[in-house]
Order: C-alpha cells, then sequence, then structure tokens
C-alpha cells in the first residue's frame, strides 16, 4: 500500500506518512462514546479527496470522495 501511495485500515501514523506525506489539514473529534479520534484529509474538496481516519496510533478507516 505504501508504494501505492494509499492508506489501508490498520496501519500506523509512521506509515501513513511515508505512503501518502503531510496531510492537508488534521481534524481531532469525540464521538458519541467519548473515544477521540483524528482525521487526516489530503485534498481540497470538491476535487477527489481522501479522509484517513485515526484512533490511537491506528487507522479505523479510510474514505474517498468522489469514489
Amino acid at each position: 500500500a505504501i508504494q501505492e501511495r494509499r492508506a489501508v485500515v490498520g496501519m500506523d501514523r509512521e506509515m501513513v506518512l511515508a505512503a501518502m506525506g503531510k496531510p492537508a489539514k488534521k481534524v481531532r473529534e469525540k464521538d458519541i462514546d467519548g473515544m477521540e479520534t483524528e482525521d487526516w484529509i489530503y485534498g481540497h474538496p470538491p476535487a477527489a479527496t481522501v479522509f484517513v481516519k485515526f484512533a490511537g496510533d491506528k487507522v479505523i478507516s479510510v474514505k474517498e470522495f468522489p469514489n
């Protein structure tokens, strides 16, 4: 995945940085259960945008818009 320049679930922050570089923006949130998450956002809407969501040091989801 790193060679393909993309993030996948289970990667840690260093792996995502190696694959995709620094994100354009980072957003921290708490979900309804109080779990802290951090989204790394690559790209700028309406252009192709990738959202990489971390819980702790691990990726828990990767969403691409438009897909």
